[in-house]
């Protein structure tokens, strides 16, 4: 039996990747190692509680793409979600959706 595991995708930009090394979704000294990680880590206990259960996890895998890659990410189903500072533009708007940070 297969069983989906709930996952968030989120593109974010290869270049923190590089900066946090290629296990930067770890905690370092018992923090998380960025604002984003820290942000989804919020976003998945949320989820989780809410969900209930205890076997199935709602999990987020963090995708690196270049910075000029991430709305090309989103659209072309790479990641679900992009985590970035970017400028809100009408072009992009015109793209994908944008929120307010949390």
């Amino acid at each position: 039996m297969v069983v989906e595991v709930p996952l968030l995708r989120c593109a974010t930009c290869a270049a923190r990747a590089r900066q946090h090394g290629p296990y930067f979704l770890l905690r370092r000294q018992g923090h998380a190692a960025s604002n984003q990680l820290r942000h989804f880590q919020d976003v998945r206990a949320e989820v989780n509680q809410k969900l209930k259960t205890k076997a199935l996890k709602f999990h987020v895998a963090f995708i690196p793409v270049g910075r000029d890659q991430l709305i090309a990410a989103l659209i072309e189903g790479r990641g679900d979600v992009t985590a970035a500072s970017l400028t809100i533009t009408e072009a992009r708007e015109k793209l994908v959706d944008f929120c307010e940070p949390r």
